[in-house]
């Protein structure tokens, strides 16, 4: 290799792992889903997805979503500072404390819970989260695998603490009318489920 040719693949490497390039192309590594999420007579709740990509180096790039699969999709998201596999232990342990731990999948189901839960919401109206790492998530694969509530008939809107419930059922009303979906307030409201201080290179 030419030392330009070099220095090409010392600054793709570089951007990679500060997330600048389309990280898209890169490997997938390990995935999670949070415990239950598969069991279709539970309670429907919230669930955590993590994903990750494989640097060069070893480490991961890291993308967490928090999917609200019967109504507002990626409801929360952030992604990490490229990890050791010590560093993301840690943060799948501690995304997992409140579902009872993470359970590991291959990258697609992850993929198929985040995408599906993206679309149902969009019909809706619904955009994911800001902050979504869409390239760590992407693009959509060409086919999804069957995952609960991939689809359900009649939206279900459990509001959050931190919701504009107002706003939400305005859009909801648009899109499917009034009565056409449910609507819960849980007591004491859904708990945060992420701490964007979870992770830190390792």
């Amino acid at each position: 290799m030419t030392k330009a040719g070099r220095k090409m693949a010392r600054s793709k490497a570089k951007k990679m792992a500060s997330g600048q390039a389309d990280v898209s192309a890169l490997p997938f590594g390990p995935a999670y889903l949070s415990a239950g999420w598969n069991d279709e007579d539970a309670d429907v709740e919230l669930v955590s997805v993590i994903v990750t990509r494989r640097l060069p180096d070893g480490r991961f790039l890291v993308g967490l979503a928090l999917v609200d699969r019967t109504c507002l999709g990626v409801k929360d998201a952030y992604d990490l500072p490229p990890l050791g596999r010590d560093g993301l232990r840690d943060a799948v342990e501690r995304v997992g404390l409140p579902h009872d731990g993470m359970e590991e999948v291959e990258p697609l189901v992850a993929l198929s819970v985040v995408h599906h839960a993206l679309a149902y919401a969009r019909k809706l109206g619904f955009e994911p989260h800001p902050d979504f790492p869409a390239a760590i998530f992407g693009p959509r694969p060409e086919a999804l695998v069957d995952t609960p509530h991939a689809n359900d008939e009649k939206p279900l809107y459990v509001a959050g603490p931190h919701d504009d419930s107002a706003a939400v059922t305005r859009k909801l009303d648009a899109a499917v009318g009034n009565g056409n979906y449910d609507f819960i307030v849980p007591l004491g409201g859904i708990p945060d489920d992420f701490d964007e201080e979870d992770g830190e290179s390792s």
